[in-house]
Order: structure tokens, then sequence, then C-alpha cells
């Protein structure tokens, strides 16, 4: 364990608590920037009809489809969710995959540009770029070791997902996944990586999302298709550009 890690206080722990059922609760403390009264939230500056990521980041489902416009929040959203996740959950692990490794890095950068100077950026032991970016959490709550980690990375060159079998965690997350011409095949594969426990027993959250631009991809509207049909166990969701206030025209 690192020496300087940093230790929640008394309030921080408060805040945190309460953060468990509301993430903007927790974001707007430990991702307020200097100056600001209050740091990032979700929904923010969205009409009432287009909010979409607090429902994604607290869904009980385990499947998520989310197809929107440019700019509709969707790489942000989920990857700041991720961030909250981590700091509530015990051993949390997350994963985003994309058909390059570029696209599925773009999360990562946008995840470090807003923790910068903020105390969510001390709560950051690690960031390494190689073998493949990561973000590692690590602090203490009651004196009480807290960990988890959000991981980015390609497809891979077989195109199918399967380099990554060795891979089990909480919730998997494909980035435009529409550009994925086997998309199916790929969501068959991934489905089986969250099953198992942590190694301190903890059964895994087993989420499993897609997010991706309205591309003319048949298996992507299927596949949103069959979760908009079953939402007892999974998440449909479809958002415009226009309602996301933050962009310009």
């Amino acid at each position: 364990m690192q020496s300087n890690i940093y230790s929640l206080s008394p309030t921080e722990v408060e805040i945190w608590e309460n953060g468990k059922q509301d993430p903007n609760i927790l974001l707007g403390y430990f991702f307020k920037k200097p100056g600001q009264n209050l740091g990032w939230q979700l929904d923010h500056n969205f009409t009432d009809a287009g909010k979409w990521q607090k429902e994604m980041c607290l869904a009980s489902q385990t499947f998520i489809v989310i197809i929107g416009g440019v700019s509709t929040g969707k790489t942000v959203g989920v990857g700041i969710s991720a961030f909250a996740h981590g700091m509530v959950t015990e051993d949390f692990k997350f994963l985003n995959i994309a058909k390059e490794s570029w696209q599925s890095q773009l999360m990562y950068l946008a995840i470090l540009e807003h923790t910068k100077d903020t105390i969510a950026e001390k709560l950051i032991v690690s960031s390494p770029k190689r073998p493949y970016p990561m973000i590692e959490l690590a602090f203490l709550v009651n004196g009480r070791y807290h960990h988890a980690t959000l991981e980015f990375m390609s497809i891979g060159s077989d195109r199918d997902a399967t380099n990554i079998f060795s891979w089990r965690g909480d919730w998997l997350n494909v980035d435009e996944a529409g550009r994925l011409d086997n998309l199916t095949e790929i969501v068959g594969n991934l489905s089986t990586r969250g099953t198992g426990n942590t190694p301190v027993g903890r059964p895994y959250i087993s989420r499993l999302s897609l997010i991706s631009n309205p591309w003319d991809n048949p298996e992507l509207w299927q596949l949103f298709d069959l979760a908009a049909a079953d939402p007892e166990e999974s998440l449909a969701i479809n958002i415009e550009t226009k309602d996301n206030r933050n962009t310009t025209d």
C-alpha cells in the first residue's frame, strides 16, 4: 500500500455514503475544480426528455444499449459513471473496449480531463498508457483500503473479443458498437465476462453496455429492440443531439 494514499475525511465519508444513492452528490464534491461551486453532474443541461446519464448509471438492468447522436455525452457519461461506481464499490472492475485502441482511449482521456485539479484526482494512484490505458483508484475510508480499476482496450485483431476472455469484472462497455460488423457474436462472447465473484466473494455486477452513434448497422438496432422489449433485464435509450444543451448549434 502506498504511504501517501488519500484518506477520506469524516465529511468526505458522509458524502461518499450519500453518493451511493445519488452519484451527483459524489461527483458534485469530488469532481469540483478550483473556482467551481459544484463538480461535473450527470444530465447537466440536458432537456428533461433527454436526460439519460443518471438513469444509466443507477440502472439495475444488466444489459444496456444506448444509441445517441453526436455530442449526446455517451463516452464521458459512461466513463464518469464507471468512475463513480469505482469510488463506492470495493474491488470494482470496469473495461471499455472499441474497434480501435484510440477509440477506447478517448474515454480514458475524458476521465483524466474531468478529474484534473479535483479531489477525485487524488484518488487515482496510477494511470499508465502501456501496455494499455488503465486508471487505478485507491484510497482509505475510515482506515479501510478501497480499490478499483478502469481499463481501456481494443476489440483485438481477431475482431471477436476473444482476446479478453481472461478478463472478468463488473461492467464491460462496448464503445461505438455500431462500427462492429459482427456485433451479435461479440455480445455473445462478452456476456460471460461478468460472471463469478471478486477475490473477497462479492458477486460481480455483471453489466454489459453498448454505446453508439446511430450507425446503419442492423445488428445494433436489433439488439436495441431486444433490450427495449425486456425492460426487466435490459435498458434501451435513444437520445438526440438536440437534447444536450451543452452543445452549440
